[in-house]
């Protein structure tokens, strides 16, 4: 019986203990794994996956990083890749057009706006909260 006990709260104190978060070099690993896949499953599996362990780890580095990745002249379709989001249209007028992104994670506060000029990026600005 007392074994039993004993057990049992060293079976309760595994589970209360802290999850393990995955270390940088694990998160590249995961990252160039998803770039790499080729099927939709994997890729929608990998960047929610990616995406648990970000939130996990409260980091706002991935939206920065994202963020320097886009440039003048990338066409829009590669945006919404990069962000993996086509976030929503502000404004369009003729051949320009602002889009604006939710950042991970502060979501409430912070904002990326990229204007295109005939599907292309003419200018970004974003504010991380």
């Amino acid at each position: 019986m007392t074994a039993l006990l004993l057990l049992l709260i060293a079976a309760s104190l595994e589970l209360t203990a802290q999850t393990r978060i995955a270390s940088d070099f694990e998160l590249k690993q995961m990252q160039r794994q998803v770039e790499r896949s080729k099927d939709f499953i994997s890729q929608v599996s990998g960047r929610l996956n990616l995406g648990d362990v970000r939130v996990a780890r409260n980091e706002k580095s991935l939206a920065r990083a994202e963020y320097r990745k886009v440039h003048d002249g990338l066409r829009k379709a590669r945006v919404h890749r990069i962000f993996d989001s086509a976030g929503t249209r502000s404004w369009l007028e003729g051949r320009y057009e602002i889009r604006n992104y939710t950042p991970c994670p502060d979501r409430q506060f912070g904002y990326v706006t990229v204007n295109y000029k005939d599907g292309r990026v003419d200018a970004k600005r974003a504010y991380w909260g």
